[in-house]
Order: C-alpha cells, then sequence, then structure tokens
C-alpha cells in the first residue's frame, strides 16, 4: 500500500518523480513532527500567525540545499495487525512560495507568461470572480503520458499587488496540465478556481497519489486553527477527464491551545493510505488509522496543569468510492470536529 502523512506545513510529499536532491522521508514521521509543532503554535499568543503562514506572505524562501544520496525510511505504523505494504516518499525541500527548482520556474513562466515575477517567484492573475490574485507553486509531477501537472495556489491581494489574506481567508486550488512543445512548454488544460481551501490564503499540503490502476490524484491536506482549536481536512481529487473533487474528511483536530482545567481536551491524527487492489469500479479504497488521546486537564496541588483521565486512542476506518466520492463503509472517523 501506499501511504502518505502531509499535514499543516509547508512542505510537499510526491509519490512520484523521486529525486536524488532530495532525501527518502516517512510522511508518517513528518506528519508526526509537525503535528507536536502546530499544537505548540495553536496555544500561543501568536495564533493569528498560526502554521507559519504569517512569514509566508510576500516571503522568499532560500534555494533548495542540495541533499545526500536518498536512504529507506523508517515508517511509523499505527494500526495493529498485519503490517501494509508502504512505500518510500520524498520531502521536497521548497516552500511552495518559490519554485523549487529551474523547472519549476520554467513551468510557471510558461502558465502566466509575463505577469510571472521570477525574482520574487510569483505572479498575478485573475482568477473568475477572485478576482487579481498572487499566484505559488505548491506542488507538481509528471503523468505517465509525460504531461507535467502543477498545483498552484492562489490568494487574494491588496492594492499594490501583495497578497493580504486574513486567517479565515482560504486559498484558492488551481491545476494546469503542460506538454512538451517546440522550445519548451505549453499549457493543455487550466482548471482554475477549483475549491476554497486551508487558512491565511493558502489551500495546504499537497500529496500525490495513485487511486487505481491509471488513475492519478492528489490529496491537499488543509488546516484551519482559531482560538486554540484546530483541525485540518482531507480534500481527494483525481486527474480524470479534468479534475474532479472525490470528497473530503477530517484527518486530524485539536483543542490544546484552549485545554483548561476542567475542559475535555483531545489530540487526534490520522495516518491515509489507499489499498494496493482497486473494486471493480477501478477505485482503491482509502485506509484510514486514527491515533491521538482524550483527556482532562486539571491543576496539581503545585498548580500546575495536568492530564487527567486520559484515554488513548487507536481504530481505524475504510472509505470507498461509490461512483461520486469517497464514503465511509466500515468503522468511523475519530477525528472530532469544531
Amino acid at each position: 500500500m501506499r501511504t502518505f502523512h502531509a499535514k499543516r506545513d509547508w512542505g510537499v510529499i510526491e509519490l512520484f518523480n523521486i529525486s536524488p536532491r532530495h532525501p527518502m522521508i516517512s510522511c508518517d514521521t513528518i506528519r508526526s513532527t509537525l503535528h507536536a509543532r502546530v499544537s505548540i503554535l495553536a496555544g500561543s499568543a501568536a495564533l493569528a500567525a498560526c502554521l507559519g503562514a504569517c512569514s509566508r506572505s510576500g516571503e522568499r524562501a532560500a534555494p533548495p540545499v542540495q541533499q545526500a544520496a536518498p536512504a529507506p525510511a523508517t515508517v511509523l505504523k499505527f494500526a495493529p495487525g498485519p503490517s501494509p505494504r508502504e512505500s518510500a516518499m520524498p520531502l521536497t525541500a521548497s516552500r511552495p512560495n518559490w519554485p523549487d527548482d529551474a523547472r519549476e520556474q520554467e513551468w510557471m513562466r510558461t502558465i502566466f507568461g509575463q505577469r510571472y515575477d521570477h525574482a520574487n517567484g510569483r505572479a498575478l492573475a485573475e482568477i473568475g470572480d477572485a478576482g487579481t490574485c498572487v499566484m505559488v507553486i505548491v506542488s507538481s509531477t509528471t503523468l505517465a503520458d509525460g504531461r507535467i501537472a502543477v498545483i498552484v495556489n492562489a490568494s487574494s491581494t491588496a492594492d499594490n499587488g501583495e497578497d493580504l489574506p486574513g486567517n479565515g481567508s482560504p486559498g484558492i486550488l488551481n491545476v494546469y496540465l503542460l506538454e512538451r512543445a517546440a522550445g519548451g512548454w505549453t499549457v493543455r488544460e487550466r482548471h482554475e478556481n477549483l475549491a476554497a481551501m486551508g487558512s491565511k490564503g493558502h489551500v495546504g499540503d499537497a500529496c500525490w497519489v495513485k487511486l487505481g490502476p491509471g488513475k492519478t490524484g492528489f490529496v491537499m491536506s488543509s488546516s484551519t486553527s482559531a482560538r486554540g482549536y484546530s483541525i485540518t481536512l482531507a480534500s481527494i481529487f483525481v486527474l480524470d477527464r479534468g479534475v474532479r473533487q472525490l470528497g473530503e474528511l477530517e484527518e486530524a483536530s485539536d483543542n490544546i491551545g484552549a485545554c483548561i482545567p476542567e475542559r475535555a481536551c483531545w489530540d487526534v491524527g490520522a495516518n491515509l493510505r489507499f489499498a494496493d487492489d482497486a473494486q471493480a469500479d477501478g477505485y482503491a479504497d482509502l485506509l484510514v488509522d486514527f491515533k491521538g488521546k482524550r483527556y482532562r486537564a486539571v491543576e496539581n496541588e503545585y498548580g500546575e496543569q495536568v492530564k487527567q483521565d486520559e484515554v488513548l486512542i487507536r481504530q481505524s476506518a475504510r472509505y470507498r468510492f461509490d461512483g461520486k466520492e469517497y464514503v465511509l463503509v466500515s468503522g468511523e472517523n475519530a477525528v472530532p470536529g469544531l
């Protein structure tokens, strides 16, 4: 099975096009580390800048550093029972507001032409009813037929062209398909304003997946935080006769930043993977393993806040494509909604 776990950060995790520049890192390991970091951020007084988004607007990330040859990843398995077959996946070190390499810069120039600002790694473009938006690359992959699929984030702009999203402002998802042409690349398909998701003007993290034989897709993990509560939603998309959304589910949530004495508290995340064998319709089931805890916060005799009545969560669920979207067919989603 292919496993992915890409939550709450600006790193992008891909299942295809493994590059020797990028170290082989387990998506589960990455997710566990990021979840801990976000939980701490959610409880800080600087929550308005949660998930590091405040520094992304207008920030230029450093060029990617040359990495050593990849090594096998260590994959954490949360669910009991037989161990599934899992694939190691590389972490793309770039942030989505700065193209990863010269190829991605070339693709952005192909998509947006003179509107692409090479110095800042972004473009200004009119995106439907959203108006003028700042466009930054999120992720890309090579399809079986040689075309390039590029995910681009659009965020609202101020009058001077700078992106200026509020904490509650979602990003806008866009996908472009490019193919080789004489002397470079050409855009074959533009799929703009597909969905609004995430917060601080960013759609979240992208993880490329195979939904079945010949079915390339991606999962967007988009997070929102406010007043000490955080939630991440996983949205499934397939590149088939355009770009179609195939459902959404709760991937993680916590209220660590709002956990005060005598209040019910929780911190629950999920590990998602697609089964090896597809159903009759050609789509593989989505298997989800949940891990986390519920507890109460109380003050001890020294005035310190400690956990009490802690209950560990270890359970699984299965989602299946019903012809329109992925729906829950067994188990239950253990992630509390907000």
